[in-house]
């Protein structure tokens, strides 16, 4: 496919109708569902042409009652001419909903219906405006059988329901909020559910309900439990309340995504509904808590305020993730959060900044949609809306935040209506933070610091640059700084600039030119920086720390991010030297890293998950962007050595420390005692006494009363070619077949396995009893998972198996083969060898008749970057 065109953001132009109310009736049929849309369409412009977007069997089309036949139908896209300035489109289509297996539009899954209409799924059920500007009122009829289809949920409030002839009901419900008509949602089939209710704070009584099937209602009510949380939050920290009678949640095992925001109607993956001790993990509890607070957050953060144009996404999504970090940081651990999400961007989202898929926060073109659904728009896109905090203040950023609402609830905007109410809510000019939505890559910053003796003055120059983007311009970059003396001490200097900002003991600098220098007064000795604290903004520094500089930080930074960070630069160095020396095997490591770590496990002041994020290794995937032509091989493998070499150094200790992080019985408070427990048995299994672990493995398998424990042990044994692996993966198998989700994390250990048979595994679990070939979560925990695999996915049977793979899902789902095509673009980094294996493979994939959007935008853009 050669022919798909580009959609640029300057292209943008208002349509020619907008739209005042749309009424629409959903008949369920046996094989098929009747659509009938009823939309009142004003004229928005000179021109009395209508071009609506569709792709649904058109049955016929009515303008005021006037059956029309002189339109044009091609191309998925109905096109009107010569029309009032006013009128009704009644439209009539028919939607095969129960072979659709793209999980878009009107879907089957398990004999029930759903919808997911973002970004463009709406125009599989009908013909219309199908974009985000324009926004309606609708009211939704839906009629089915009684016996098959009980529930029948839609968006806003029930306004009717009532029994018809021949076993049918009817159901109708009014939305009273205008929206776009990606946030539609239809709900049809057989659930049970569990409810609640939530008082605001003006007094108003909400109703809350959680759908699932019936066998997993057991599990949802931790998901109604944090809507409770997520609500009650959203109120004291930014003074917004929820504005329906109710507020839906219905699980689906069928869903391309996390969750959908649909107004007032959640439509949720399983994954981030159902959790209980038996079958979801510690992590599995937070992240459930985490997307139930995101989807409610944008109840206001893009439902109330949404998006012009798709190029605006990260508008609502940046702004929503922001706001869920915050939620999880406020009721948990603050440090704990911020560290994993800056482990999670580095890992994937400065991987994306790197590749050929690299794009700024806000796109200036995409052929596809669907493939900016990115850890750029969403997770970069939060780092954004962080440094609008960090520069304004809490106190400045919930009056912008405020005044936001104020001036655009009701409407469609731009990232620039955004920034304009941040800066005009504090009398700040922000123009150049725009520059963080245009321009891709991520920035480094290249630090140099000198201190005068004479005069007491320390100075500090930062030289910012986007590698990959040469013509980037300066962009304001808050850098949160600390100064640290010999003696450990951390102290607050007197600062002689003015692009500079002091608050509550913390210093942030503003660069805003490609060369900025700080100068402190009254320091007595040449301090040690501690640059970039709580990591306050999206770049990389580069900074010759020696290694006393780092062991300073590591033990003596007040800020705790920055001592994590300090022991990351500690590590980083060492596997860097292994990585560079002749001899990687035989590399004796550096003790002062045994002993530090040492002294961090023995502080009984620290967290203990704080400690287990503290003694994990920097991923694969973050290392291989600072390695050019990396050879993958060698680089996991100096990752490897150093864990074993700390395994071996530290033995005794581990095990102690593991020993004394036993608990009796589960409880949620102890997550940090497990994450620790776990983090020491994986490093136990990469020491030299294997048997003994394997023991201890095996023991914590047997006595595990919750899943994070069985899952640790799992994990810790993955890579050993023992039978107990084997044993232990067999056990959970038939213990767990019946649990999609749990199996789900079954099969993703699998794929991730570094032993030698992990191709062939991976292959032959497609025919797994438990494994569905066209489920996402299921195509996800194993395929796409692999694509992580950086030792067997990096050959020429693993390149093979993903590109066969991505052309058979692709055929019904290019949503999900798009997302496991996203795997091939880190290639363009690696050593010459690799990139010559993959060609081949891409070359495959743009070869297939009928390729989507979808994958060939991702596959054309990785082939130009490939040698």
């Amino acid at each position: 496919m050669t022919n798909i065109a580009t959609k640029y953001l300057k292209d943008y132009q208002a349509t020619s109708y907008l739209v005042d109310t749309i009424d629409l009736k959903f008949e369920i049929k046996d094989t098929f569902v009747i659509v009938t849309s009823k939309t009142k369409y004003q004229q928005n412009g000179a021109s009395n042409s209508l071009e609506l977007a569709g792709s649904a069997e058109l049955k016929s089309v009515i303008i005021d009652g006037n059956e029309l036949t002189d339109y044009k139908l091609a191309d998925d896209k109905l096109s009107l001419n010569n029309l009032s300035a006013n009128f009704t489109l009644e439209i009539v289509t028919h939607v095969d909903a129960f072979n659709n297996k793209s999980c878009m539009g009107l879907y089957a899954s398990n004999g029930n219906l759903f919808t997911q209409c973002e970004p463009e799924g709406f125009r599989k059920i009908t013909y219309y405006l199908d974009r985000p500007d324009v926004m309606a009122k609708f009211t939704t009829t839906i009629i089915g059988d009684k016996d098959l289809y009980p529930v029948l949920l839609s968006n806003g409030n029930k306004i009717s329901e009532k029994t018809l002839a021949n076993n049918q009901i009817e159901v109708i419900w009014e939305d009273p909020y205008k929206k776009p008509s990606y946030l539609f949602a239809l709900v049809a089939g057989k659930f049970a559910f569990i409810d609640d209710t939530f008082t605001t704070k003006s007094g108003r009584k909400v109703k809350l309900e959680v759908y699932s099937e019936a066998e997993s209602i057991n599990q949802c009510q931790h998901c109604l439990e944090s809507l409770k949380r997520a609500m009650e939050w959203d109120e004291k920290r930014f003074n917004l309340e929820y504005d329906l009678d109710v507020y839906m949640i219905v699980a689906s095992g069928d869903f391309n995504m996390g969750a959908m925001e649909n107004k007032g109607l959640n439509i949720f993956n399983t994954k981030y509904v159902l959790a209980e001790t038996k079958t979801a993990t510690d992590t599995d509890f937070i992240n459930v808590e985490a997307v139930v607070g995101h989807e409610y957050f944008h109840n206001w953060t893009g439902n109330r305020v949404t998006c012009r144009d798709w190029f605006q996404l990260s508008l609502k999504e940046g702004l929503t993730v922001f706001r869920d970090q915050e939620f999880t940081a406020d009721l948990h651990s603050r440090t704990v959060k911020r560290i994993q999400d800056v482990k999670n961007l580095r890992q994937m989202q400065f991987t994306e900044d790197a590749s050929p898929l690299s794009h700024p926060v806000r796109p200036e073109s995409y052929m596809e949609i669907n493939n900016f659904y990115t850890m750029t728009v969403y997770e970069k896109g939060a780092e954004v809306v962080r440094m609008y905090q960090t520069i304004l203040d809490k106190e400045g950023f919930n009056r912008g935040l405020a005044l936001y609402f104020e001036r655009h609830d009701g409407y469609a905007v731009t990232c620039e209506d955004f920034c304009k109410a941040m800066a005009d809510a504090n009398k700040i000019d922000l123009s150049q933070f725009m520059l963080w939505y245009s321009q891709s890559g991520t920035p480094h910053l290249a630090i140099s610091d000198h201190y005068n003796e004479a005069t007491k003055e320390y100075s500090i120059t930062f030289k910012q640059s986007i590698p990959n983007n040469p013509t980037a311009k300066a962009m304001l970059i808050p850098v949160s700084i600390g100064l640290i003396l010999d003696n450990g001490k951390n102290i607050i200097p007197d600062i002689k600039n003015h692009n500079t900002i002091v608050r509550d003991n913390e210093v942030i600098l503003l660069l805003n030119e490609a060369e900025n220098t700080f100068i402190f007064g009254g320091i007595s000795e040449k301090p040690t920086p501690s640059i970039l604290r709580g990591f306050s903004a999206p770049v990389i520094i580069n900074y010759a720390y020696d290694e006393k500089q780092l062991y300073t930080l590591a033990r003596h930074d007040n800020d705790s991010f920055n001592r994590w960070e300090a022991l990351q630069s500690i590590y980083k160095t060492e596997i860097n030297r292994i990585y560079h020396s002749e001899s990687p095997d035989k590399f004796e490591i550096n003790q002062n890293i045994t002993k530090i770590i040492s002294e961090l496990l023995n502080d009984a002041t620290i967290d203990p998950a704080l400690k287990a994020l503290s003694i994990n290794l920097p991923a694969f995937a973050e290392l291989s962007i600072s390695y050019p032509n990396t050879d993958v091989k060698k680089l996991v493998g100096s990752i490897k050595r150093l864990k074993s070499a700390i395994a071996n150094g530290l033995e005794t200790q581990l095990l102690a420390v593991y020993k004394d992080n036993q608990t009796v019985s589960y409880d949620f408070n102890d997550a940090g005692k497990r994450a620790l427990k776990n983090t020491l048995l994986g490093y136990l299994m990469q020491g030299n006494n294997t048997g003994k672990s394997i023991e201890l493995v095996a023991a914590q398998y047997k006595n595990a009363d919750n899943m994070t424990d069985k899952i640790g042990a799992l994990s810790a044994i993955n890579d050993i070619d023992s039978p107990v692996r084997h044993q232990l993966l067999d056990n959970f198998a038939q213990e767990y077949a019946n649990y999609p989700l749990v199996m789900d994390k079954w099969f993703s250990l699998q794929s991730q396995s570094q032993l030698p048979d992990t191709i062939d595994n991976v292959a032959n679990l497609l025919n797994h009893p438990s494994f569905d070939k066209e489920n996402p979560n299921k195509l996800y925990s194993l395929v796409r998972a692999f694509t992580a695999n950086p030792i067997y996915f990096n050959t020429d049977a693993g390149y093979n198996f993903i590109a066969e793979e991505i052309i058979r899902i692709d055929s019904f789902n290019p949503g999900v083969a798009g997302r496991i095509a996203n795997g091939f673009s880190s290639i363009a980094n690696y050593e010459s060898k690799y990139q010559t294996l993959v060609k081949p493979q891409l070359q495959k994939i743009m070869a297939k008749e009928n390729l989507s959007r979808d994958v060939y935008e991702i596959i054309s853009k990785t082939l130009q970057q490939i040698q």
